[in-house]
């Protein structure tokens, strides 16, 4: 019995490695989107102060 688990082990540990590694690309992802947004919100800030110009030169 304990051989067996002892061959069980490994399997379950690259599991769990895998498992590790598509948690951290997820978290990436949602880093990459969170900053994407971040992003987005600063090009809309600067494209309200062209706006703000726009209409200030009218």
């Amino acid at each position: 019995m304990k051989l067996y688990f002892s061959q069980m082990e490994p399997r379950f540990s690259q599991k769990k490695l895998v498992f590790a590694n598509e948690t951290r690309v997820f978290a990436n992802e949602i880093e990459n989107s969170a900053n994407e947004t971040e992003v987005f919100v600063n090009e809309t800030e600067d494209f309200s102060h062209l706006k703000l110009h726009f209409f200030i030169s009218l």
